[in-house]
């Protein structure tokens, strides 16, 4: 049996005054939707914005790579990443414990982490959970969500928490015959000093099990366009390097090679790119991301 656990986070709405965020809570198996509750939860708070702010800074800064100037200091001295990562954590929980969340007449409402609790109780781990957070917010987007400890009862039994934007178009796909039974592979490195050796091994491997992987290694953007509309397609597009995106999250980037301006390409191009290479056959695409990090 396979089940779904989604939450939907919504735009800002006032209770009692207050600011809140609507969440809907849903269960689904096989058959359709079991469970749906709807609560409210109160926006990301200053200490936790400050202590993410300062985890996507120092997670940038690692492995002696030049970061783009004008980076505000947000900390000086010796940081200790473990010390940062569990003051995040706690923060984290703080928020999505049981005083963070209302109900629509302004109570404390627990139901939210007491569904989640009971259902997990309740499931064998022959059974596959499929966890999705839906927000519009960036910022919520970026969110360690897995280390929620509500949900980290479940990632521990090896249940992985995806994040997507709530408004999407699924796109259709012109269905072509394959007379070749390998799936074509298209990789970018954006930056060859970040260490993506292991990475590359196990993609060369994959040619064992029917992969045809084709590696670029920070290629000129006039390179990528010609690969991603190759009239043959991919069915897995692959890019690991650094992206950026402004204080406010607006402005997503990726920088395909570490020597030009135009290795800088907004999210919003990669996507009219990408959408040329769904109406041929892509099927899959993954994203390491080095964040914040962009080198000139």
């Amino acid at each position: 049996m396979v089940f779904k656990i989604s939450l939907k986070i919504g735009g800002r709405v006032q209770i009692n005054h207050a600011e809140v965020l609507p969440v809907t809570l849903a269960i689904f198996d096989r058959e359709g939707q079991m469970i749906e509750i709807v609560s409210f939860l109160y926006p990301i708070p200053q200490p936790l914005e400050d202590k993410f702010k300062q985890w996507q800074y120092y997670i940038g800064l690692q492995g002696n790579r030049r970061v783009a100037k004008n980076r505000d200091k947000l900390m000086s001295g010796v940081v200790n990443l473990t010390e940062l990562a569990n003051s995040l954590k706690s923060e984290l929980n703080q928020w999505l414990g049981k005083d963070g969340w209302i109900n629509e007449n302004g109570k404390p409402d627990p139901r939210v982490s007491q569904v989640l609790e009971n259902f997990r109780e309740n499931i064998t781990q022959k059974e596959e959970v499929q966890i999705i957070v839906q927000t519009e917010d960036r910022q919520l987007r970026g969110l360690p969500w897995q280390e929620w400890d509500i949900l980290s009862a479940y990632t521990n039994q090896g249940v992985e928490v995806a994040i997507s934007a709530t408004n999407f178009r699924r796109l259709t796909q012109k269905q072509t015959p394959q007379f070749k039974a390998s799936a074509r592979i298209l990789v970018v490195f954006g930056d060859e000093n970040l260490g993506f050796a292991q990475e590359e091994e196990f993609i060369k491997n994959l040619q064992k099990y029917g992969g045809e992987p084709h590696i670029l290694k920070q290629p000129t953007r006039q390179e990528l366009e010609q690969k991603l509309t190759d009239k043959q397609g991919w069915h897995i597009f692959f890019f690991a390097g650094h992206s950026q995106s402004d204080r406010n999250g607006k402005i997503g980037q990726i920088q395909i090679n570490t020597y030009d301006a135009q290795g800088i390409i907004q999210i919003s191009e990669l996507k009219d790119l990408l959408t040329d290479a769904i109406n041929k056959k892509l099927q899959f695409s993954n994203y390491l991301f080095h964040i914040g990090s962009f080198i000139f």
